[in-house]
C-alpha cells in the first residue's frame, strides 16, 4: 500500500510540473476571384518603421492556410497576421489593390477576426476562413505608379 502511496504522489509530482497543453489557430484564405493575388501585411516594430513585409501570394481559385500556436488550451489568436500589425492591402493581378487597416469597421476588413467563418473546433484547435470575392475585386483601387 505504501508503493502505491509513494506511486501516486510521484504521478501526481509528475503532471503537476509538465507544461501546459498548447493551441492551435488555423487561417485559410480562399481565393474566389478571376485574378490572381498578394495579401501584403507590413509588419512594424515599437518604433512605427517597417522591418518586414509578409507577402501571401494566391492564385485564382486557390487557397492558402497558415496558423499560430498560442500556450495553454482554449486560447486562440485573434489576430490574422499578429498583434503588431495595423494594415493589410490586398493586390489583385498587380494593378488594383484594397487596403484595410485595423481600426476599419469594415465588415470585409481582414484584419478583424470577426469577419472570418468558423471559430472553435476542439479545446485546442480552432479554424477561421476568409473568402476573398468578386466584390472585394471590384472594391479595389487602381494602383498608380
Amino acid at each position: 500500500m505504501e508503493k502505491l502511496f509513494v506511486f501516486f504522489i510521484g504521478v501526481l509530482f509528475l503532471t503537476s510540473c509538465t507544461k501546459d497543453n498548447e493551441s492551435i489557430t488555423y487561417f485559410k484564405f480562399i481565393n474566389t476571384t478571376n485574378s490572381d493575388l498578394k495579401i501584403i501585411a507590413p509588419r512594424t516594430d515599437a518604433g512605427h518603421s517597417i522591418v518586414l513585409d509578409s507577402v501571401t501570394v494566391i492564385n485564382q481559385g486557390a487557397e492558402a492556410e497558415f496558423f499560430y500556436i498560442e500556450d495553454g488550451e482554449n486560447q486562440t489568436s485573434k489576430y490574422p497576421f499578429g498583434k503588431s500589425l495595423i494594415k493589410a492591402s490586398i493586390v489583385f493581378n498587380d494593378s488594383v489593390r484594397i487596403d484595410y487597416f485595423y481600426n476599419d469597421t469594415s465588415s470585409r476588413n481582414i484584419l478583424i477576426i470577426d469577419n472570418y467563418a468558423g471559430g472553435k473546433v476542439s479545446e485546442s484547435t480552432f479554424r477561421y476562413t476568409y473568402t476573398i470575392t468578386e466584390e472585394d475585386y471590384n472594391n479595389a483601387l487602381l494602383i498608380e505608379n
